[in-house]
């Protein structure tokens, strides 16, 4: 399993998932948990690996199993896919018939009699 440096010299990264100065990020963390009264949990202690696009699903699930199995590591995971969204377009085109909500057509007292 390759991390830091693969054979054809890329190398793998592992950078701070919050780029925010720490003290500030502790700051924001106090006033979150004195408004809220519970703790909170100290964001400068997140990372992201990036890795290089060749590396194959196989060692992917090997390193984020290998760093679950690490004490000092709480939980390693894949970061979510985004999805395009779908939806279909003849009912997003196809206006309702609201004639027969328009009761302002009518007389008074609940329309205006046009």
């Amino acid at each position: 399993m390759r991390l830091w440096r693969q054979a054809d010299g890329k190398t793998d990264t592992v950078t701070p998932r919050f780029t925010v100065d720490r003290t500030a990020l502790d700051q924001l963390r106090a006033a979150g948990s004195t408004r809220i009264g519970q703790p909170l949990p100290d964001l400068s202690l997140y990372y992201q690996l990036i890795l290089a696009h060749d590396v194959p699903p196989e060692e992917r699930l090997e390193l984020v199993s290998s760093l679950n199995s690490m004490a000092v590591v709480e939980i390693a995971y894949f970061a979510p896919q985004p999805e395009v969204a779908s939806f279909n377009t003849v009912e997003l085109l196809r206006t309702p018939n609201w004639q027969a909500n328009q009761y302002y057509l009518e007389p008074a007292p609940t329309g205006i009699d046009s």
